[in-house]
């Protein structure tokens, strides 16, 4: 984590850790999606001066270096996350991922979904999906950037779900993606889902996976207070 840390320190002295991790979050969403949101990433970069950007990008090689570890999967992310921005006034406590990994392997999904209310930074889903990676994830989870978190390393890791930034006690949606497989090169990608689309099933997509996902029945879309 250490080279990802230290080009994150680089942009943050000029404009601040918090919305630098943010507006990486971003792009990397953006660059995951297909051209799909191409004006959000237009909008998130234009405070940024070239050689910032430069530096962005070589942040992002680093943390998919990272990852691609050859030794299972790893939570960058969420690393970088606790050691920053740890906050216990709102509740943010990450399971070690070593207690995820012994929860997979002890309790095993029984069927074809799984479904975390509190992701995080997607860390059970991860070691569940390192046992099996045809499931089909839910996740939900009242900060956007532990929703944005997981949707990255969900993506990076070519696993299947819907993330949703909302609040899981009154089951009000905010805002909602989805890492889904492109038909026919089978390569994952991140789609948002809005008002139009959340009504159809993610099979109605075109040039995505056939795979079944059933969208989540709570509160669409509420306005946040």
């Amino acid at each position: 984590m250490d080279k990802f840390s230290s080009y994150m320190d680089d942009l943050s002295r000029r404009y601040g850790r918090d919305r630098v991790f943010n507006d990486f979050l971003t792009m990397a969403i953006c660059a995951l999606s297909m051209q799909q949101q191409e004006e959000l990433y237009f909008k998130t970069i234009k405070p940024y001066r070239k050689e910032e950007l430069n530096i962005f990008s070589e942040a992002f090689a680093a943390l998919v270096i990272e990852m691609d570890n050859k030794k299972g999967f790893k939570d960058v992310l969420g690393d970088y996350f606790e050691e920053y921005f740890y906050n216990e006034k709102l509740g943010q406590f990450f399971t070690p991922f070593c207690l995820c990994q012994l929860m997979a392997e002890l309790v095993p999904p029984t069927g074809p979904n799984m479904y975390d209310p509190c992701c995080g930074s997607g860390r059970i889903f991860l070691a569940v999906g390192e046992k099996n990676r045809d499931l089909i994830f839910y996740g939900g989870d009242i900060s956007e950037t532990c929703c944005k978190m997981t949707l990255i390393n969900m993506c990076l890791n070519n696993l299947q779900c819907r993330i949703a930034w909302m609040n899981s006690l009154s089951m009000e949606i905010y805002k909602e993606w989805a890492v889904v497989r492109q038909k026919y090169t089978n390569l994952p990608f991140i789609i948002e889902i809005n008002e139009k689309s959340e009504i159809k099933e993610i099979t109605e997509i075109e040039d995505i996976t056939t795979k079944e996902v059933q969208p989540l029945k709570f509160k669409r879309f509420s306005k946040i207070a």
